[in-house]
């Protein structure tokens, strides 16, 4: 027996294949049960930028990313959104809701 360490194969993953699976992750989410969730804005946050909306300016919400085997979700702070399960966890186990 040879002491020798046969080489280990490595798998070459192409941008074509991780859009694929991407794309498949995307699919199983849709047919997801959705849940409302209503991430944390500080009422004085909330104040600041619905007075900016009312005034006619263009607000950029704050938001939280989720991002499940490449496919990524932004969830607005401080308005009611409905996720799919699985991004429903994500947020749980993270303590974010």
């Amino acid at each position: 027996m040879s002491d020798e360490k046969q080489p280990q194969q490595t798998t070459q993953v192409t941008d074509a294949a991780l859009d694929k699976a991407a794309l498949t992750i995307g699919q199983q989410l849709k047919k997801q049960k959705k849940v409302k969730v209503k991430l944390y804005l500080s009422v004085e946050d909330r104040q600041k930028l619905e007075a900016a909306e009312k005034a006619g300016k263009k607000v950029k919400w704050p938001f939280e990313t989720v991002s499940i085997n490449g496919y990524t979700f932004q969830i607005q702070r401080g308005k009611d959104v409905e996720v799919p399960e699985a991004v429903y966890e994500v947020l749980s186990n993270a303590n974010i809701i």
